[in-house]
């Protein structure tokens, strides 16, 4: 669990962790958790532009109408 103020950087600290594990500990998998729709999209970009070589990202939300859950990266609520 990460917690951190708002405006901190938990997106890049997200991107950089789940990095080092996708490179240390081949197959991959992992979930990023945020109560709101709003954070879930906001991380998602975030992610895509601080990690662009990431592979496959998921967004798991029935706020946001979405249900992707066969990637290697699952943002989630």
């Amino acid at each position: 669990m990460i917690v951190l103020p708002t405006g901190s950087g938990k997106s890049a600290v997200i991107a950089w962790i789940i990095k080092k594990w996708k490179e240390d500990y081949p197959p991959f998998r992992c979930i990023v958790l945020a109560h709101r729709k709003e954070l879930i999209e906001q991380n998602v970009e975030e992610f895509k532009a601080i990690y662009p070589g990431c592979g496959r990202i998921g967004v798991y939300s029935a706020a946001l109408g979405r249900r992707e859950f066969d990637s290697q990266i699952l943002f989630a609520s």
